[in-house]
């Protein structure tokens, strides 16, 4: 069990209460695919999220990427709130959604 939430956390967390733990997150986005590809993981790992699988297409500037997300053994739910928010501020991403699977 993971007793390490902050109040903050806990908060946003029980407005997206889920009893599943993977997910599929798909964004769009225009610029660079590596560097994006290397901001979302980090922010995916450091919330002890796992990237099962990956998809990615790419256009003139940009693309959009599809990751399949498992949560860490013992996580009771994903922080989504948080993590949509740290995505969208990366530079050049404009658009973040979400499917629990």
């Amino acid at each position: 069990a993971i007793f390490a939430l902050t109040v903050l956390e806990s908060i946003e967390v029980r407005f997206l209460k889920i009893k599943r733990t993977r997910a599929v997150l798909k964004l769009n986005y225009k610029g660079s695919p590596g560097s994006i590809d290397g901001e979302v993981g980090s922010i995916l790992n450091s919330h002890g999220l796992e990237i099962i699988n990956h998809s990615a297409r790419f256009a003139d500037g940009g693309g959009e990427l599809e990751l399949g997300l498992k949560a860490a053994r013992g996580m009771q739910e994903i922080p989504f709130k948080t993590i949509v928010e740290a995505i969208t501020g990366i530079e050049g991403v404009y658009s973040v959604k979400y499917t629990i699977i």
